[in-house]
């Protein structure tokens, strides 16, 4: 299962350092809003309750989130 440490994890490995997880988790929510044709059928409730809920500090990361932030790179 994926968890909030994935966005720490991506800061770690992209920037070298894991406490740029807030921006990594703000590029990816940028990523998914501005590409929501490409995720939004791998969503299993309303896309923009989705949003609201990612954006979420401490919220869980999935494998929707780890496939906007490898997109977004």
């Amino acid at each position: 299962m994926w968890s909030k440490e994935m966005f720490r994890a991506l800061a770690d490995q992209l920037y070298g350092d894991p406490n740029l997880h807030k921006f990594i988790r703000e590029q990816v929510i940028e990523q998914l809003r501005s590409q929501l044709e490409l995720y939004q059928n791998y969503i299993p409730m309303s896309y923009n309750d989705y949003l609201m809920k990612m954006s979420r500090e401490g919220e869980w990361g999935d494998h929707v989130t780890l496939q906007a932030a490898a997109d977004r790179v």
